[in-house]
């Protein structure tokens, strides 16, 4: 019923939104201004150093993310395109068929979408229908500016994919008090396109009760992959157990200070004997002590599975921003992951087995250094 549900609800928002397309396209046939085009980006310089308890597991530079982003505008519409070049040691598959490849080096397309801003009914109701690959609206991984090197608590913990491939609906609120998004895509992230398994339903609101303050709620119901067979058997796969991902935020910032508190619950189908529902918070605080340098702290809590015993485990991550020049900041980043389990292996999906009750935990930590700069 749930899987009918979610079918009715998408085939319902594109009868809705192509309605509104019906009215628009004359609008958009009239427009003789000249697109105003840009283009943007930035890139960051990373070195780092890692270390599980005292003893040096790794270190090195990378450029993890450089992305270059061409916008267009015009009165009736305006178009984004962003590619992210991603840089990760082996992670391109040179097969078909290959989990990790060979490749260190290769170019995604993060964003690629049009808004459609001139058409009647939706101009009046100050609110967009945005068509492409896009950012998925969900708790803080659209909004994030990484003042922290470490991603949102969603997007670490591989929850919610950062952009997806469908359309959305994008608005304000009345009178500056908010905004909200209601999204349908393919649900398989913006690495992998498998459009025909399922569908991802995406709703957020965010209420702005006074400047600098915000409530955001979100909720994600994915049935990606739960038709999936395994070629070779025949049998359903459990590699895209459905989601159903809820998150409630706080926002703050005025003046110098800014922050969050976040907390997130996931609910994963076909989990065996475990519940399958992860629990998580995350609560982040920067201050901005002059005008070219801002401390930050940022802590998560982690429960995996909430049927698990000793699976839990926490993040600290302690930092400087240091402002060189506009578009260009210098971080540094001091960050600790800590868990109950001695020895076992830190994945929020499948917790290591207990060694043993009472045993120590296992710190690990990195040293990070990081320069972000952009044109």
């Amino acid at each position: 019923m749930k899987n009918i549900a979610l079918r009715i609800l998408f085939i319902a928002v594109m009868i809705w939104a192509a309605t509104g397309l019906s009215f628009g396209v004359t609008v958009l046939q009239k427009s003789d201004t000249t697109p105003q085009l840009d283009i943007t980006g930035y890139q960051w310089d990373r070195y780092t150093a890692a270390y599980t308890d005292s003893s040096e597991t790794g270190s090195g530079f990378t450029i993890p993310r450089t992305y270059i982003t061409t916008q267009l505008k015009s009165d009736d519409y305006e178009g984004r395109l962003t590619l992210d070049i991603n840089n990760v040691q082996y992670a391109q598959g040179a097969t078909s068929t290959a989990t990790t490849g060979t490749i260190d080096w290769g170019i995604w397309v993060k964003y690629g979408y049009v808004d459609l801003i001139n058409m009647p009914y939706f101009k009046m109701a100050d609110l967009r229908v945005r068509i492409g690959q896009q950012p998925v609206y969900f708790g803080e991984i659209d909004t994030w500016q990484y003042p922290i090197i470490e991603k949102s608590l969603e997007d670490v913990l591989s929850l919610v994919s950062s952009a997806d491939q469908g359309f959305a609906v994008v608005g304000n609120l009345p009178m500056g008090y908010g905004d909200y998004q209601i999204e349908a895509t393919n649900g398989s992230g913006y690495k992998q396109i498998d459009g025909n398994l399922g569908k991802q339903i995406t709703g957020s609101i965010n209420i702005v009760p006074v400047a600098g303050v915000g409530l955001r709620y979100s909720y994600l119901s994915n049935n990606t992959g739960e038709n999936r067979l395994i070629a070779s058997t025949g049998q359903p796969s459990t590699l895209f157990a459905a989601n159903e991902v809820q998150a409630l935020a706080i926002n703050y910032s005025t003046g110098p200070i800014e922050g969050y508190l976040e907390g997130v619950q996931a609910e994963k189908k076909d989990s065996g004997t475990t519940s399958g529902i992860l629990q998580a918070c995350s609560a982040y605080l920067g201050l901005k002590v002059i005008d070219q340098a801002q401390v930050v702290l940022r802590i998560d809590t982690i429960n995996p599975d909430t049927k698990v015993q000793r699976d839990e485990y926490n993040r600290y991550i302690a930092g400087v921003n240091y402002f060189i020049a506009k578009n260009c900041t210098l971080q540094l980043n001091y960050e600790m992951t800590q868990e109950k389990i001695k020895g076992s292996k830190i994945n929020p999906i499948t917790p290591g087995p207990l060694d043993s009750v009472g045993s120590n935990a296992s710190n690990a930590n990195q040293l990070l250094a990081q320069m972000v700069w952009g044109w």
